[in-house]
């Protein structure tokens, strides 16, 4: 039986990567055996390694936990700029006027 054929934009792709590997840090992974086995199937369909599978699944994550922090930062950011705790929506822009109301209210308070 023979072998499917792989195109040439795979083998290219898979040139590059090994290519670029010199340039890469050794990290090792323990996986549960379901997980290595789907890695295997992922990587035996796509033509590529183990590793590179890995590789692709580990950027992806990174790059959404980082969109989620940067997210989360900017949601922290709009929930202190538009604090709506005060009832007056336009402190920010009239502060000096609602400060002088308040003070000049509470000096006509009899004692």
């Amino acid at each position: 039986m023979s072998q499917p054929a792989i195109s040439h934009h795979v083998v290219l792709r898979n040139l590059i990567k090994r290519i670029t590997l010199d340039d890469m840090d050794l990290t090792t992974v323990r996986l549960p055996e379901t997980l290595a086995r789907s890695v295997d199937e992922i990587a035996k369909q796509r033509h590529v390694s183990r590793s590179d599978v890995v590789r692709e699944a580990l950027q992806q994550y990174c790059e959404r936990a980082s969109k989620a922090e940067n997210l989360s930062r900017v949601a922290l950011l709009r929930s202190l700029v538009s604090y709506e705790g005060s009832g007056v929506g336009d402190l920010a822009s009239r502060s000096e006027e609602h400060l002088r109301k308040r003070f000049n209210a509470r000096r006509r308070r009899p004692r």
